[in-house]
């Protein structure tokens, strides 16, 4: 079975709740994509915050593990862009 065919719904889940669930999903990716914006402009103000520091916003996105993933490799990727080495204990240490 390819990708795309196991990743489309069921026809016999409802019109109804596939358009929720596909709403939720470009909500949580838009809100990862405004904390990773969040995040960038902190950082190139000089304030080296980490994923955490984002507030209510960022224990939304965190109750999703995918989603979450996708925020902290964004940390990843700034911490490196600004200079850093980061370590992967350094991360497995905040979110064990």
């Amino acid at each position: 079975m390819s990708d795309k065919l196991a990743a489309e719904p069921s026809p016999s889940v409802p019109i109804i709740i596939r358009e929720n669930i596909d709403s939720l999903s470009a909500s949580f990716s838009d809100q990862v994509e405004m904390l990773a914006g969040e995040l960038r402009s902190r950082w190139k103000s000089g304030k080296r915050v980490v994923v955490e520091q984002l507030g209510p916003p960022f224990e939304l996105v965190a109750k999703n593990e995918e989603q979450l993933l996708d925020l902290i490799y964004h940390e990843v990727l700034l911490r490196e862009e600004f200079g850093e080495k980061p370590k992967l204990e350094d991360f497995t240490a905040r979110f064990p």
